[in-house]
């Protein structure tokens, strides 16, 4: 899919500085509204990702240079913190939505129904996490494998939908996303559009999307122009297939998994 191109070309895009997937942090790609238990996040290596980037300007293609103050990241920048603003209302509202459900689906169950008792009889423990508590994994984990029983309990979970967000910013064919070489005097010597890329956006406002970024330094997102859509696509298709087949393989081996998700995933209850 890579073109390369002189320094005359007048074509606009975006340049880049390349970044090591191995220093980077990619847990949160793809995001996810639900699932974190029975998918077993990071889920990055479900996808051939493209080449990583970060410090990404636009720029004309024919007058790349500094001192003609033709570098800037001002309009990806703000594409970016919309994507960002935009995820936090959807995710909040779709686990807004799933938490329904998984309270519904837990009300009618019998794992429900062994829980409510132990906390009635005042067994279960808790740990001090700051300024709440909260139950200990390992002590779920230990209960579900003493108490589900899937053969007779797996009917009460007939139904889980997961849901997974995929940053994606798309510009339009004339702009390229374009590997350069500059010169000592920031001239554009060589050229090659990638048309595709993953770029790793640091927010000034993260506090203002805790929700979508929770721990994490940046969020990576998806870079392509129009021509190169159908590749992105193909991209996320393979990952959901990997992640399908590691999911069928950990529920035969951990049917558990399924309670465990919905009535203890805490991203979501």
């Amino acid at each position: 899919m890579a073109r390369n191109r002189s320094a005359g070309d007048k074509r606009s895009g975006y340049l880049f500085e390349h970044l090591d997937p191995e220093n980077a942090d990619l847990s949160h790609f793809p995001l996810l509204v639900n699932g974190q238990y029975i998918l077993s996040p990071p889920l990055r290596n479900d996808f051939e990702l493209p080449l990583l980037i970060e410090r990404l300007i636009e720029v004309d293609a024919n007058s790349a240079t500094k001192e003609k103050g033709n570098l800037s990241d001002i309009a990806m920048h703000r594409a970016c913190e919309q994507l960002l603003s935009a995820l936090r209302f959807f995710l909040h509202r779709w686990r807004q939505t799933i938490r329904r459900h998984y309270i519904d689906l837990s009300k009618a169950s019998l794992i429900r129904e062994k829980w409510d008792n132990l906390l009635k009889e005042k067994k279960v423990p808790y740990e001090e996490l700051g300024s709440h508590s909260r139950v200990p994994h390992s002590f779920i984990n230990n209960f579900l494998r003493e108490n589900f029983e899937p053969t007779k309990m797996l009917q009460d979970f007939p139904f889980i939908p997961v849901y997974l967000y995929f940053p994606l910013i798309i510009v339009d064919e004339s702009r390229g996303v374009i590997r350069a070489r500059l010169s000592d005097s920031y001239e554009v010597v060589d050229l090659e559009d990638l048309g595709l890329c993953m770029y790793l956006h640091v927010s000034e406002n993260a506090d203002r999307y805790e929700t979508v970024l929770e721990n994490a330094f940046a969020l990576p997102i998806l870079i392509c122009n129009l021509p190169n859509l159908g590749l992105v696509l193909r991209l996320i298709t393979e990952g959901i297939r990997h992640i399908i087949e590691r999911l069928r393989q950990a529920l035969t081996q951990d049917a558990y998994l399924i309670p465990r998700e919905v009535l203890f995933n805490d991203k979501v209850i």
